[in-house]
């Protein structure tokens, strides 16, 4: 399964699939992006803009604002046998730590990001050939190297990526997986288009895959991430047009949606009483 980016683990907040491309690991525990919110103003975070307190999520501002750093430090906490490098200058990303895969210097909970069930440095998520920092779903990885997208096209991996794929099903026949003979070697149908879409071009939204050109707002059209969309009805759309055109409201008749930019305005909502 890892070949084909498939896989998961249960969101710590909704306890539904969380699969990697749309997965945000924090304190060593998986969240969906959608779910991954401050409990107090429901913003969606990033992994280095969130502290927790008492299993809770919060934005560093409202952790702050309630006065959370304070009461935290008074709590008693038990060191274990064995503390290792135990620095208080760490303390503010939560304690513990992993190896980066990419330094190996040790990586806190607060500042993890994790990518193919490896945990990197925010600044270690780069492009092996452009040094270019990158975020979970504009990353794609070939031979255990991590590429841009630009990079990852410009040479030609995701060709290389099937014709690798191929050959190992072709010389180990026995061990192939009837379950992925409707795959084509290695990938799945976006829900958009209904082509093929694989792994290193795979972005998950609400458990359904997409390529990353179709994943685009159904109103403006504008090209979009995990963490600027919002769904409908199997409908997608960016934050911005999802708010103006009132879809976060309930509505009475459910079978409406919103036309597309340039087409035919839709029709006012109104509110459930």
């Amino acid at each position: 399964m890892a070949a084909l980016g498939g896989g998961g683990l249960p969101c710590t907040i909704c306890g539904k699939t969380s699969y990697p491309a749309e997965t945000i690991q924090y304190e060593m525990k998986p969240y969906h992006a959608e779910c991954f919110r401050c409990c107090k103003c429901n913003k969606k975070m990033e992994a280095s803009n969130a502290c927790i307190y008492e299993t809770k999520l919060y934005c560093k501002m409202d952790f702050e604002r309630e006065g959370l750093a304070a009461k935290q430090r008074q709590v008693k906490w038990v060191p274990k046998a064995s503390t290792g490098d135990a620095r208080p200058s760490v303390s503010k990303f939560g304690g513990g730590g992993t190896p980066c895969q990419a330094c190996g210097k040790t990586v806190y909970n607060g500042e993890a990001v994790s990518y193919d069930q490896k945990i990197f440095h925010p600044k270690c998520l780069k492009c092996s050939d452009c040094t270019k920092e990158c975020t979970v779903s504009d990353v794609a990885q070939f031979e255990d190297k991590l590429y841009c997208r630009q990079c990852f096209a410009k040479g030609g991996f995701a060709r290389k990526q099937l014709e690798t794929t191929k050959k190992a099903n072709a010389g180990d026949k026995k061990t192939s997986n009837p379950r992925f003979a409707n795959l084509g070697g290695g990938g799945n149908k976006c829900f958009k288009c209904d082509k093929t879409v694989y792994p290193a071009e795979t972005l998950m939204f609400e458990q359904k895959p997409y390529h990353i050109k179709c994943f685009k707002c159904l109103h403006c059209s504008k090209e979009i991430t995990v963490n600027n969309a919002e769904g409908k009805r199997d409908k997608v759309y960016c934050t911005k047009c999802f708010q103006e055109l009132g879809l976060h409201r309930p509505t009475l008749n459910p079978h409406k949606d919103a036309a597309p930019a340039g087409g035919d305005a839709p029709a006012a909502e109104t509110p459930a009483s």
